[in-house]
């Protein structure tokens, strides 16, 4: 079965904690849900939601950013809350299908000294499994973000406030990431990772890229 992105949750921005984002419609029974999830402030850690798995995160000084996974099961919520220690914080929902059960993962992060950018790029993974890997990359700004883009062939989801994420479907073995830019410079973190669909054991690479101030 191919990958297909079935849905995705409005992006939401709390000034607070934790914030909860909510699926339109329920999620089917086996297919792969992602929460994409950022934070702003001095630290900006986040608690794995019961149920879920850290699938890659980054912190870095004033803002960080982190995506968890889990296959849906029967009578899946349609809502999720992510806790984080920021004093604002972002979350989208991503449902998609096309995937088995058994997934396997592993990360590396970067840091710039650099402060405020109008682009930043979510560092480059290590090499994917195989052809049809699913790639996404996700990126929190410290401030309110206008035209939001990225390269590389991603493809960009629907903005939040703060919080830019995008996929694309892998058609070969390949290292991949892509830059977000928008408009106001800002402090920014970014990170991206690979889900392979093939059977266990797939590997899957990431990588993560912050702007501390």
């Amino acid at each position: 079965m191919a990958i297909a992105l079935v849905q995705q949750a409005t992006p939401v921005h709390a000034g607070a904690a934790s914030v909860t984002a909510t699926f339109g419609a329920t999620p089917t029974a086996g297919n792969l849900l992602l929460a994409v999830a950022g934070a702003t402030g001095s630290t900006s850690t986040f608690t794995t939601p019961a149920g879920w798995s850290l699938l890659v995160s980054h912190t870095g000084t004033g803002v960080g950013t982190a995506i968890f996974w889990k296959i849906a099961g029967a009578s899946e919520p349609t809502g999720l809350t992510v806790t984080t220690t920021g004093t604002g914080s972002d979350l989208t929902l991503l449902e998609f299908s096309g995937f088995p059960v058994a997934l396997t993962d592993q990360s590396s992060n970067h840091d710039t000294a650099a402060t405020t950018v109008t682009t930043t790029p979510t560092g480059t993974t290590a090499l994917t499994s195989g052809t049809g890997d699913l790639a996404v990359c996700c990126a929190e700004v410290s401030i309110n973000v206008t035209a939001p883009s990225v390269d590389s062939g991603f493809t960009l989801l629907t903005a939040g406030t703060r919080i830019l994420a995008a996929y694309k479907v892998l058609t070969s073995a390949q290292t991949t990431g892509a830059n977000f830019s928008w408009t106001s410079a800002a402090k920014a973190s970014a990170v991206v990772g690979t889900i392979s669909p093939a059977a266990f054991p797939a590997a899957s690479g990431f990588s993560g890229w912050g702007i501390p101030a």
